[in-house]
């Protein structure tokens, strides 16, 4: 089964149809299906990454024809080193592979997905702070129902 049979099959597992998907996505139909037609290596990361974050599946999988939900994928602490190695920072250039210096149109890949996991990780941040004082009302709310209540109950 070719990568995008397993997309599609895994698509129609979560929706009605492609189409219904595809308007959860900022990928227009026609590209969509040019995508399972030519196949997810032919076609552009951009569409591949907002077709990947709508899935919530790893691009980094699909690119070797498996799909993998996010919450599979966790990075190792050998993945994290490996990483790290393939990038090197010198004299304000990035380099890959410790040969070849990023292209501008690479660097402006690799600073648009930092700013999105940096994105991602304020939007989580906010998100427990938001949960941690909706817990601590919650708490002190019951609080003052358990007080009113005994102070009910001594009154009698």
């Amino acid at each position: 089964m070719t990568p995008e049979e397993k997309l599609k099959d895994y698509i129609l597992l979560h929706y009605k149809s492609l189409r219904e998907f595809v308007q959860t996505t900022d990928v227009p139909y026609s590209t969509f299906d040019a995508i399972l037609k030519r196949g997810i290596m032919n076609s552009s990361i951009t569409n591949v990454f907002k077709i990947c974050d709508a899935l919530g599946i790893s691009a980094d999988e699909l690119a070797h024809g498996r799909i993998v939900p996010m919450a599979e994928k966790k990075k190792s602490e050998k993945d994290i080193e490996r990483l790290a190695a393939d990038l090197r920072l010198d004299d304000n250039s990035i380099y890959f592979l410790d040969k070849e210096k990023l292209t501008s149109p690479e660097l402006q890949l690799f600073y648009n997905s930092l700013d999105v996991t940096i994105g991602l990780i304020r939007q989580q941040r906010h998100l427990q702070a938001y949960q941690d004082r909706l817990n601590e009302a919650l708490r002190q709310k019951r609080e003052k129902e358990e007080n009113e209540e005994k102070e009910g109950s001594e009154d009698e």
